[in-house]
């Protein structure tokens, strides 16, 4: 049987997790409407930001429970696959038919994360 402190640690633990997920995403949204605010300008440098977004992509791609059978973790990694393709369209074409979904995907995902990160804080400091 866990200890209440092991219980405790447990979700300190895991909300040190959620908050780098929650950073990264953060990061991912700002370049994000970097490269959108941007679209019109030819002067834009959009390699940085694509470089920044793809990577945090990424590292949130592999934070997912690939052996999970949970339709959440279906739904995100088809999302995060979805924005890395929009910023690859932008990034390679120009294309920048698909940033604006890109954006609003983002922004939902993070209200999520900060609902669920919220909810872990109070049940830890409880």
């Amino acid at each position: 049987m866990s200890s209440k402190k092991e219980l405790v640690e447990d979700k300190e633990l895991k909300l040190k997790g959620f908050q780098e997920i929650k950073k990264s995403l953060d990061t991912v949204l700002a370049n994000v409407n970097t490269i959108k605010i941007n679209k019109n300008n030819t002067d834009f440098d959009i390699t940085p930001s694509s470089k920044i977004a793809l990577a945090n992509l990424v590292f949130l791609i592999k934070t997912l429970d690939k052996k999970s059978k949970s339709q959440t973790v279906k739904d995100l990694d088809y999302l995060y696959k979805h924005v890395m393709f929009s910023i690859i369209r932008v990034r390679d074409h120009s294309d920048f038919e698909f940033i604006d979904n890109s954006c609003k995907i983002l922004s939902e995902i993070n209200e999520g994360w900060d609902r669920i990160t919220e909810a872990l804080k109070k049940s830890v400091a409880a």
